[in-house]
């Protein structure tokens, strides 16, 4: 082999390798870029988020203490609702015409 075929052999080695080797390490670089990115952008939102329901909490607690006078009445209520939705079954059942 010529001294021009070696170094013809050579350059289309080396530089391919050369390309693959910096585009690899850029590559690196990006994913580690994008990575930070996201640590940060999850670290926000987890806080967003712990604010939201620290208010929400708040906020129900605020709301239960609110309502605690008119909660008996309410259940009193529903007891009664309820009590005549059976009777109205009960009634239903036995107006059946035909039994």
């Amino acid at each position: 082999m010529t001294d021009t075929q070696l170094l013809t052999l050579a350059l289309a080695v080396i530089l391919p390798l050369s390309l693959l080797i910096y585009s690899n390490s850029r590559l690196s670089d990006a994913k580690e870029t994008l990575r930070a990115e996201m640590a940060t952008g999850f670290a926000g939102v987890r806080a967003e988020f712990i604010q939201v329901r620290a208010d929400f909490n708040e906020a129900l607690s605020k709301s239960a203490s609110t309502n605690s006078c008119t909660k008996p009445i309410l259940l009193d209520r529903s007891a009664r609702l309820g009590y005549r939705k059976d009777m109205r079954k009960f009634l239903l059942f036995f107006a059946v015409p035909g039994k």
